[in-house]
């Protein structure tokens, strides 16, 4: 088995998460303000799900392969 489907699927996740990033960035519909640090809190959410994500995928994949 190669690893080229796990490299499509890091490539799909970023991109997903770049796409939501920006959307939210150019259209905020907040009822409040939030500063930049509550703002920078939640995208590090975002991409920390994202890297949780990957790393379950790589090690179910590392995991069939031995």
């Amino acid at each position: 088995m190669s690893i080229l489907p796990f490299i499509i699927a890091i490539i799909v996740l970023v991109l997903i998460g770049l796409v939501v990033t920006i959307k939210i960035g150019m259209n905020p519909s907040e009822s409040k303000v939030r500063d930049f640090k509550q703002r920078s809190r939640n995208l590090l959410i975002i991409y920390g799900m994202i890297t949780i994500v990957l790393v379950i995928a790589l090690s179910v994949f590392l995991y069939n392969n031995l």
